[in-house]
């Protein structure tokens, strides 16, 4: 699970939606202190809606897995769709790829930041800069 600063960064900034559940991950800060770890014990003892005392706020960021940026991609397309997304799966890889390396942003690449910045560019036609989505 990345939890590089760069990867909440991301996430924060992509305003994909939430919708907590037990096992997922989040990031808050309260007075400067990282809260990684307390979220995901509220979230394994409660559910997100407040019982036991457990509350999702909204300056939670969601540290999106792997297999939900990839559910993000798949939801709702046919199997001719998950053909034509797998065809152009190797061409934007790459992009993205050579596009972070260009950037030498100096944090390790991973694959949870692979599949956000796929997310990011096959459903919202956004690419990451460093600092925020950029429209391209």
């Amino acid at each position: 699970m990345d939890t590089s600063k760069e990867y909440i960064k991301m996430c924060q900034r992509s305003q994909l939606p939430w919708h907590p559940s037990v096992g997922d991950w989040a990031y808050s800060e309260r007075d400067g202190v990282s809260c990684l770890d307390a979220i995901i014990l509220a979230l394994a003892e409660a559910t997100p809606f407040g019982k036991n005392g457990a509350r999702i706020k909204a300056d939670h960021v969601p540290l999106f897995l792997q297999d939900q940026l990839q559910e993000m991609v798949r939801n709702g397309r046919s199997a001719n769709g998950l053909l034509c997304m797998a065809e152009n799966f190797r061409k934007t890889s790459v992009d993205c790829i050579v596009a972070w390396c260009k950037d030498d942003i100096g944090e390790y690449f991973t694959m949870e930041k692979f599949w956000l910045m796929l997310v990011m560019d096959w459903l919202h036609k956004k690419q990451w800069d460093g600092e925020k989505w950029t429209i391209h």
